[in-house]
């Protein structure tokens, strides 16, 4: 009998779980909430870390740059997320001036000292 309402309960629980769909866009940011809860950083924090490992530890320059871009998404208007992409571009050399010079730009646009 134990057995029998073990067994019904799993399957209820299952049937009900599969019944639940939460938007995507809830389902990251409860992702993003229990990631920086665990580990103790930022979303930002997680995005700059990210981007050094891929492309410093990993020679993963186009990952990296996609976390470069997600932390300036994250950011917008930061003069310092601003300025990290800027610098980014920079050591990517002469391919990039572009991108390096128009981030740069906005950086100290941005910033109310400049």
């Amino acid at each position: 009998m134990r057995e029998t309402i073990t067994a019904l309960v799993m399957r209820k629980t299952n049937e009900l779980h599969m019944n639940i769909v939460i938007p995507r866009v809830q389902g990251n940011l409860e992702t993003e909430h229990v990631i920086e809860k665990t580990l103790g950083e930022s979303t930002q924090q997680r995005y700059k870390r990210l981007a050094n490992e891929l492309e410093t530890l990993q020679n993963q320059p186009k990952l990296a740059e996609q976390q470069m871009i997600n932390l300036v998404n994250e950011m917008e208007g930061d003069q310092e997320s601003l300025h990290e992409i800027a610098m980014f571009y920079m050591r990517r050399g002469e391919s990039e001036a572009e991108n390096a010079e128009k981030y740069m730009r906005d950086a100290y646009s941005f910033g109310m000292k400049n």
